[in-house]
């Protein structure tokens, strides 16, 4: 098969995508890139990017796909199978981390969880910013049955916080994805994962969040304008992230 031209690669998500979402898709990207048109304007950090992520203390194997040399397929994500998940909220502004929120295990992440834990983090981050920077900043969270629910929508509104329109199935357009997946790699590097405990799993996510470097920040929030820029020139297909 190799003497062929021929290799096994893995394949990352992809997000779904209709010509509704595409539309949404740049409509955001030309509102962010209007709001924010100068590189300096993302890295140095007008935008407080979240997310959650699902670290797992077990990885087994790989989802492959046979494609030719010639063919770009990024983002080699491992398949993870019946190892203990641990769930984890983060964020970060220009070159500045944020807070990070380990939910309890077993819990699920509801809209009053959600809001007495990463949302009240959100408020004091925000507001720790405009007292440093003097300037406007905006606020990142994706499309979730949480995020949107009435509660949250409610408590934003109530704090002040300025809450991005966010649009639908665009996680290739948010850098904390990358952040996550290097995150990943310093674990791995520093810990020995699949024997950890609860506590120890613990640790080693709130030291790999410690361990990223300001530069490291600072790009991943510049990167975010050349997503959007390439989402609008590939009109609002889906992304390699």
């Amino acid at each position: 098969m190799s003497t062929l031209g021929w290799i096994r690669r893995y394949r990352g998500k992809r997000p779904k995508t209709s010509p509704l979402i595409r539309q949404g898709r740049i409509d955001m990207c030309r509102r962010l890139l209007a709001r924010y048109p100068l590189p300096e304007d993302w890295s140095e950090g007008n935008i407080i990017w979240t997310d959650e992520k699902t670290f797992y203390d077990v990885f087994v194997g790989r989802k492959g796909v046979t494609v030719r040399r010639d063919e770009l397929i990024r983002d080699y994500r491992r398949t993870r199978r019946h190892g203990r998940g641990k769930n984890f909220w983060g964020s970060f502004c220009g070159s500045v981390m944020g807070p990070g929120f380990l939910f309890p295990v077993g819990s699920n992440n509801n809209a009053r969880r959600y809001a007495d834990g990463p949302l009240e983090l959100i408020r004091h981050f925000y507001r720790q910013l405009q007292t440093e920077y003097g300037r406007n900043i905006d606020i990142m969270q994706d499309n979730s049955s949480v995020h949107n629910s009435g509660l949250v929508q409610d408590l934003a509104r109530q704090w002040g916080l300025p809450l991005i329109s966010w649009a639908a199935w665009s996680p290739d357009l948010n850098p904390i994805e990358n952040l996550w997946s290097i995150m990943e790699g310093w674990m791995e590097d520093n810990y020995n994962i699949e024997a950890l405990n609860e506590d120890g799993q613990n640790e080693a996510i709130v030291a790999a969040k410690d361990a990223m470097p300001a530069d490291l920040l600072k790009s991943l929030s510049l990167s975010a304008r050349d997503r959007l820029q390439l989402c609008i020139e590939k009109e609002g297909w889906p992304l390699d992230y």
